[in-house]
């Protein structure tokens, strides 16, 4: 009834309603519905057709997936342990309707190391997926200018365990980079998230193999699913990682356990989440907003 209201008084025309302002609507909510439970997502729709929704889910007692719904674009929500966190968020309520003054620039310099789920449920449903994963990876480093002075990347993947793909230091040239992740083979194996994160801590972002003292330390997960080996270590294993990079997590299908990425990513909002891999590309922005410098998020 808050979203039917909404739409019939308050944006009804000689009521204040303007043609030439941007309708922007943010819901603030601490729990579910109890009352017209089923026309939630209808009255959403209805507003939506003429006005952004951002979504504030406070408490675990919310629907993640509701607000995901509601809200004109599932990364368009914001959650909050509690209501004293309220104002320490304003800046990630403020990301989701406010136009970005600070894109990526070519020239940001960073040590960008991405962690990519290479188990056997990525290609599972289609088998183009993984290819997918990796044409991502690569419009994300195509954003930076790549060489030894500026961004350098790493690539972990991840089956059973942890393999090493490439060191920081292992390619400065941008195409010859390119082709290098687009070659990366597919495990088809099991889920060792917190391998993949070891691996990175531990050799990645070792002395010696690339890591620089005056570059940005910025970490890309991607997983379409919940670890299935070395489970109760996976929190431990971002925690050591995030004692000096910042983490972003791309959660992808609804198999993701989102509690958990928002756990792993240096921010509860610092996770992007995609129904499934056709949808990557599309949420290109979304990722580089949460790993780029950026007057409105929480990189710093």
């Amino acid at each position: 009834d808050g979203l039917q209201k909404t739409r019939e008084i308050v944006y009804r025309d000689g009521y204040g309603k303007r043609s030439d302002a941007a309708d922007v609507v943010i819901l603030i909510t601490d729990g579910i519905p109890t009352i017209r439970v089923d026309d939630t997502i209808n009255e959403a729709n209805l507003l939506k057709d003429f006005a952004e929704i951002v979504v504030v889910g406070i408490t675990n007692n919310v629907d993640i997936n509701l607000l995901r719904s509601i809200a004109s674009d599932p990364n368009a929500v914001v959650l909050i342990d509690d209501f004293n966190g309220l104002t320490a968020n304003l800046d990630n309520v403020l990301s989701g309707i406010c136009p970005d003054s600070t894109a990526c620039s070519s020239n940001d310099r960073l040590d960008l190391a991405f962690i990519l789920d290479s188990s056997g449920s990525v290609n599972e449903d289609d088998a183009g997926n993984w290819g997918r994963m990796l044409d991502f990876v690569v419009s994300v480093a195509s954003t930076f200018t790549i060489g030894s002075d500026d961004t350098r990347i790493g690539v972990v993947i991840f089956g059973d365990e942890g393999n090493l793909e490439l060191y920081l230091d292992s390619i400065y040239d941008a195409n010859t980079l390119y082709d290098r992740i687009r070659s990366i083979g597919f495990l088809n194996q099991a889920t060792n998230t917190a391998d993949g994160l070891q691996k990175t801590r531990e050799i990645v972002y070792r002395d010696g193999y690339g890591k620089r003292s005056d570059a940005a330390d910025v970490v890309i997960l991607i997983t379409d699913g919940i670890p299935t080996i070395r489970v109760d270590d996976t929190i431990n294993e971002a925690n050591l990682l995030k004692d000096f990079a910042e983490i972003v997590v791309v959660g992808i299908t609804n198999n993701v356990d989102i509690n958990l990425l928002r756990s792993i990513a240096s921010d509860p909002n610092a996770v992007v989440l995609i129904d499934d891999f056709n949808g990557l590309t599309a949420n290109l922005d979304n990722v580089l907003s949460g790993i780029c410098p950026d007057s409105t998020g929480w990189y710093e």
